[in-house]
């Protein structure tokens, strides 16, 4: 079926992550994928991944459902550059090879890896677990020349691309929350890809959200989510008519008729459909509109004022207005068949007998003061225990940053779970 509807694995990566989320027990969360090259952002909604029937790719539309992602290039690759006078970061990335300066593989050109090796947000020696060195002289040297172009020593440079970096990741963030009347305050924050982690708390002060999830293994947290994924296959047929010129029997014929279309594919894949549940959705706009949303629909008899209603209120909820009075109308009849998969379930025990131990203790820079920062192995982390930043917890697939003011716990999902201590005593104080 993928070979021949190759579009509907369009973001794959980013949605097995955004579906990870899904089942981490929180209803609000914003999930943030960052690599080498891109940062993701989905969106949690009352335990409802947001989805959206108009994407792109290269510019081009791309009519098919898909989890709602907004990308932009920002990764731990991405490259610090000059224009005129003013410093810039990405979107063009040093990619694998050669990749960061710190890499040793013949990089020049600085990167935001190797600002957060300068500011001691990386172990060098700790590094994908300790399989690979990271070359710090290197880093130093590319980031001195750097600074000198900007009148800034190599410390305060790097400072300036993280924060660069950050900042641009944030308004990714208010791109797919505030821009539309969401408040991120009221979300939680779930970190995953090779560099998501050790950014995460940082662009989470910036939108004054409290709490950061890490989840085990964040680097192939989107295969993890994959495997948590329904299997599901989308019906559409068009209709273009006003919702008010439409019979009932329409929409009972169009059920039955993709409901026969739908559970065929199954059975061809091998599922049987009789263990399938059928949601049924409608893609509506005022009007007029080019653009449309989808609204799905409650099992039973389709009730045309409900629908009015519901459409109203969610075009309200992403735009911020809606017009209670315009004709509706409906773009396309959607029906999805999906059959529930068992999901992974994880419950450990708290052990509060020992203390973890730091492997050592480096120095990091947070907003230009220094630290003593411990390194912690990610497997000595005990469920129950508390820690406090500044930290680095490091592990195969990913490096976790842990500013000063941040607590750190580990939770019975086996979730690293920051919470920002400042942040919270504020909001006490008031």
């Amino acid at each position: 079926v993928a070979s021949v509807k190759a579009v509907q694995t369009f973001m794959s990566g980013p949605v097995g992550g955004a579906i990870g989320a899904s089942v981490s027990g929180r209803k609000n969360l914003i999930g943030v994928d960052m690599g080498g090259t891109s940062f993701d952002v989905s969106l949690l909604v009352d335990g409802t991944l947001e989805t959206t029937v108009n994407t792109e790719i290269e510019g081009f539309p791309a009519l098919v459902p898909s989890v709602n992602i907004l990308s932009v290039g920002a990764g731990g690759g991405s490259i610090a550059w000059t224009e005129g006078e003013g410093m810039r970061v990405g979107p063009v990335s040093a990619g694998s090879n050669p990749g960061p300066v710190c890499y040793g593989l013949n990089g020049t050109q600085p990167t935001v890896t190797d600002a957060n090796l300068i500011l001691g947000h990386l172990d060098k020696m700790n590094f994908l677990d300790g399989r690979m060195k990271l070359d710090e002289e290197r880093a130093r040297k590319a980031f001195e020349t750097y600074g000198a172009l900007h009148g800034l020593s190599t410390e305060a440079a790097a400072e300036g691309v993280l924060d660069i970096s950050n900042n641009k990741m944030a308004d990714a963030i208010r791109q797919i929350t505030v821009q539309r009347g969401i408040d991120p305050r009221g979300f939680s924050m779930l970190a995953f890809g090779g560099a998501g982690p050790m950014h995460a708390a940082l662009i989470a002060e910036e939108l004054d959200i409290d709490e950061v999830l890490i989840p085990q293994f964040p680097g192939a947290f989107s295969a993890w989510g994959m495997l948590q994924a329904d299997i599901h296959h989308d019906g559409v047929r068009t209709l273009q008519k006003e919702l008010d010129e439409i019979e009932d029997e329409e929409f009972g014929n169009l059920e039955e008729e993709l409901k026969a279309e739908l559970s065929e594919l199954l059975e061809k894949e091998g599922f049987g459909a009789e263990h399938a549940v059928f949601r049924k959705s409608l893609e509506m706009c005022y009007l007029g509109q080019s653009y449309a949303i989808n609204v799905e629909i409650p099992e039973g008899k389709i009730s045309k004022v409900d629908v009015a209603e519901k459409f109203h209120a969610q075009y309200l909820q992403l735009y911020g207005h809606c017009s209670a009075t315009d004709a509706i109308e409906v773009v396309n009849f959607r029906l999805r068949a999906v059959i529930p998969t068992e999901k992974a379930k994880t419950s450990l025990k708290p052990q509060n007998d020992s203390k973890t131990i730091p492997v050592k203790t480096v120095q990091g820079i947070f907003k230009g003061k220094t630290y003593d920062t411990a390194v912690y192995k990610r497997e000595d982390l005990k469920v129950g225990q508390h820690l406090e930043g500044p930290a680095v917890i490091v592990e195969l697939t990913a490096t976790t940053v842990v500013p000063p003011g941040w607590d750190i716990s580990v939770d019975r999902q086996n979730y690293i779970v920051l919470i920002n201590k400042g942040k919270g005593e504020e909001k006490n104080e008031q």
